[in-house]
């Protein structure tokens, strides 16, 4: 049982489980922790800025996916880049330990554009693609 008082980002709610049951993943002020029975939690330290936070879990509840803040690496020489929103997708089966310098423990899927305001996420029926809601920002 976890107990976290949240200020400031918000969730729909204080946990988010997967679909068997097996894996709950907590949300932090300042990151998550990954429960699953019979292992150690494991607390990841991530930057969740956007709401709401939560998680969208795939059917095979091993893979779950979810915003992050994403800094793109600069294409060219000198190039200034900053946070965006992304797309994130992490298989739970793997993290089985993870301290702060550690590569994260996810792969970023779908970086946004700064003229693009990206909401809603979900997997395809098939649960081989999600599915997000984007629009520009001149609207």
């Amino acid at each position: 049982v976890s107990s976290v008082f949240m200020e400031g980002n918000w969730t729909w709610r204080a946990y988010s489980m997967a679909h068997d049951g097996k894996t709950t993943i907590v949300f932090l002020p300042d990151g998550i922790e990954i429960h699953r029975p019979g292992r150690p939690v494991v607390q990841i330290l991530m930057e969740l800025p956007y709401n709401p936070r939560d998680f969208y879990w795939h059917p095979d509840s091993r893979r779950v996916a979810f915003w992050v803040a994403h800094t793109p690496r600069p294409t060219r020489p000198g190039q200034l880049t900053q946070a965006r929103k992304a797309v994130a997708v992490m298989d739970v089966t793997k993290v089985s330990s993870w301290k702060a310098g550690d590569p994260p423990p996810y792969d970023v899927v779908y970086s946004t554009t700064p003229e693009t305001a990206p909401f809603g996420l979900e997997w395809s029926p098939r649960a081989d693609a999600l599915y997000l809601i984007q629009r520009g920002l001149d609207m």
